[in-house]
């Protein structure tokens, strides 16, 4: 009989643990983990200089002149732009064309994107230049510059202008 009993509230004790309060809880925990999107591009050149440059003419580097380190952690679109319509000189100073045409003292620019010259040019100037879309997660590339002459100088003074290539999320 003693065992019986014994056994009895053995078996009701099994049945009362799992239901016990001590067991439950009034939060969930979760982890999560994310990743900023990070955009970071770099070139091997600052700065070309073709010269002094006759009228009509076109020079250009190769298509892959500029290497682009990409560590971007998302698809980027990349366009590039002068940093002003008016190349600054201590003389006339150049209007920049937007559409790579050239006049005088107008001058034009394209970019490839390591192409063929002809082929797939973008023209760009204070108006920015799609370069290169939907560029995929760190992968490197590279690009080239053309200079379009004007058709008429009307000095002969050095003129400058700064080129901008901006990556922004593809």
């Amino acid at each position: 009989m003693k065992r019986g009993i014994v056994v009895l509230f053995m078996v009701l004790a099994l049945l009362i643990v799992p239901m016990a309060p001590a067991l439950a809880s009034d939060t969930v925990a979760v982890t999560v983990t994310a990743t900023g999107a990070f955009i970071s591009i770099s070139g091997n050149e600052s700065a070309w200089s073709p010269g002094i440059i006759s009228v009509n003419a076109t020079p250009s580097t190769a298509t892959t002149w500029c290497a682009v380190d990409n560590t971007s952690n998302i698809q980027t679109d990349n366009t590039i732009e002068t940093d002003a319509g008016t190349w600054t000189s201590s003389g006339v100073g150049w209007t920049q064309s937007d559409d790579g045409s050239a006049g005088v003292n107008t001058v034009g620019f394209k970019a490839n994107a390591g192409g063929t010259w002809g082929v797939s040019d973008v023209n760009f100037g204070a108006a920015p230049g799609n370069l290169l879309l939907d560029q995929a997660v760190e992968t490197d590339w590279a690009f080239g510059l053309k200079f379009i002459a004007a058709s008429e100088w009307t000095d002969g003074e050095e003129n400058h202008v700064h080129i901008s290539v901006i990556a922004a999320p593809g």
